[in-house]
């Protein structure tokens, strides 16, 4: 842990730390409660200097063949920068939403390090001035995600009524050309496809209500893995 007037060095000792957590349950830091004021010098886009956290490790790992590797950081707080193998890889400032990482081409078959710097604040806690404790870290799950080299890089559903009972489904498509199976559980409805967009008709479509809150579930296969979207 760094105060923002302090220089980082890996020099510094480390202690070890349980991730997920928050610095200030282990004595670092001072944590905070407001919910109609910052806790820095209000002068936006500018946040000055910021106290930080450095979390450093080491972990073996083999890649194969075909595939890809992502980190997900589930949630910081506030902002990260990521270093692999002492070259950065990137950096993310919203600070309760996933920030994912290809590190396939920085990653080492053996030995790896990996260094994330953590601030305490950044310009997206202008945006998270609410009704919460103030705690700083790495305070959800990190994991490595391994992917088919040849991966759905994202997805979008949508759908429009075409009568009073039957519904057209739209889902669009964002990565290489590969072929997908769609599959719309309990309708015995499959599709085989490599489009960038997918549409098809559920005939006598039970839609969600407050009273009746029906919901479908749509499987999207692509090669050796499976996506469920409710």
């Amino acid at each position: 842990f760094f105060r923002k007037e302090e220089k980082f060095s890996l020099d510094k000792e480390f202690k070890k730390v349980i991730v997920p957590s928050c610095w200030q349950c282990f004595g670092y830091g001072d944590g905070g409660y407001t919910n109609d004021r910052y806790l820095f010098p209000l002068n936006p886009p500018e946040i000055g200097d910021s106290d930080y956290g450095v979390y450093r490790k080491h972990f073996d790992f083999n890649k194969k063949q075909g595939k890809r590797y992502y980190i997900n950081f589930e949630g910081k707080d506030s902002c990260l920068y990521l270093y692999l193998n002492q070259k950065f890889v990137g950096f993310d400032s919203v600070a309760h939403c996933t920030s994912e990482f290809d590190i396939t081409d920085f990653l080492n078959n053996g030995d790896n390090e990996i260094i994330v710097f953590v601030y305490r604040f950044s310009v997206g806690s202008y945006f998270e001035c609410q009704d919460k404790f103030r705690l700083s870290g790495l305070f959800r799950d990190i994991y490595i995600l391994e992917r088919d080299e040849q991966h759905i890089e994202s997805y979008k559903i949508s759908y429009q009524k075409i009568s009073d009972k039957d519904i057209e489904v739209s889902i669009s498509f964002v990565g290489p050309k590969i072929n997908k199976i769609i599959e719309v559980l309990h309708e015995n409805l499959v599709i085989n496809s490599d489009n960038d967009i997918v549409k098809f008709v559920i005939l006598n479509a039970k839609l969600w209500n407050a009273e009746e809150p029906n919901l479908y579930t749509i499987s999207i296969k692509c090669n050796d893995e499976v996506i469920l979207c409710i």
